[in-house]
């Protein structure tokens, strides 16, 4: 493997490994103010986000299925890869320790650039770390300054992407898929956040700190015929949920048996109306439940799906057995 696939791999590390999700507590139905870390983290992310979502590694480490925290552990496992050992060599000499050191991560992609962004909260020797990013991956990262924070930027792009990663403070690493991205981020860390964030959406997704996510903008798919190519044997009834929503929310957390709780909220575009989603949700979950090929653990989790309307959303109450949580995490 390459110096670049190896710096890669660390970049995807603090970008996405993470979000393999834990869990939120309850809360969500009466939500009055964001917690204050998540109205923290969202004022650095772009006020456009199409996605965003928070994990709480520490969580996952302590309650998450064993599969599941061991697939934190994959990109340090194999140590006869050249970017694995690269990898392993640059931990070594910075100190840290992801399953220790890293507490929260949140993600969000812009809508407008599709760049990746995440803010992650922790313990990070920020001297140690730059250091060991210099003598680990050389040539591969370009070092710079912007507004007293020094940014590291592959000097190459991988696609449209040219990853950049700073650590402004003891307490937070920040990382993106462009420079612009980071430096924006920078901009707002710097400038006290942005004032809009976070969005009612938000505000009732992340009552709990344990796992949430938020995709807005669902009907972009319709306009692309791509996606539309692209549902294949998809169920008629999902189709049609899909279709019907402008934005889907959710929350989860781990039972003592490895199983997963959570809720789904759907919000319908202007033309639906909340009542006619459920029916469809019903339809689609009724469908699962009879669908002959679809495994025994997804019939069971679809069995136990609750289906209800509050005010203008749609909320579907799901536990996935811990059969099922093992068979994703396998994957």
């Amino acid at each position: 493997m390459s110096r670049r696939s190896s710096l890669a791999l660390l970049l995807a590390l603090l970008l996405f490994v993470p979000i393999i999700g834990s869990g939120c507590e309850s809360g969500i139905d009466r939500p009055t103010e964001a917690p204050p870390e998540t109205r923290a983290a969202t004022a650095l992310l772009p006020a456009d986000a199409r996605m965003m979502t928070m994990v709480d590694v520490q969580h996952l480490q302590k309650h998450g299925p064993e599969r599941a925290r061991r697939m934190l552990d994959v990109p340090f496992s194999n140590g006869a890869s050249a970017e694995t050992a690269r990898l392993q060599d640059f931990l070594e000499a910075s100190g840290l320790n992801p399953d220790r050191d890293v507490e929260r991560i949140y993600m969000a992609v812009s809508t407008t650039d599709r760049a990746p962004r995440s803010v992650a909260y922790g313990s990070f020797d920020r001297t140690r770390i730059e250091d060991a990013l210099r003598s680990t991956f050389g040539d591969d990262l370009e070092p710079s300054t912007y507004r007293e924070v020094t940014l590291f930027v592959a000097s190459k792009a991988a696609g449209d992407q040219r990853f950049a990663l700073a650590v402004p403070n003891a307490d937070m690493m920040l990382a993106a898929g462009t420079p612009d991205a980071l430096r924006a981020m920078i901009d707002r860390l710097r400038d006290g956040g942005d004032a809009t964030a976070p969005t009612d959406l938000v505000r009732k997704a992340s009552q709990g700190q344990s796992f949430w996510f938020v995709t807005t903008d669902m009907g972009r798919f319709d306009e692309d015929p791509g996606a539309r190519q692209d549902e294949g044997d998809v169920p008629g009834d999902m189709r049609r949920l899909g279709r019907a929503l402008k934005d889907v929310a959710g929350h989860f957390s781990f039972t003592e048996d490895g199983s997963l709780d959570g809720q789904f909220i759907l919000v319908p575009r202007s033309s639906a109306q909340a009542a006619d989603v459920a029916d469809v949700a019903r339809g689609a979950i009724a469908a699962l439940k009879q669908h002959s090929e679809a495994p025994d653990a997804f019939r069971e989790a679809a069995q136990q799906a609750d289906v209800q309307t509050v005010d203008d959303e749609v909320r579907v109450t799901v536990t996935l057995p811990a059969a099922l949580v093992d068979s994703m995490a396998a994957k």
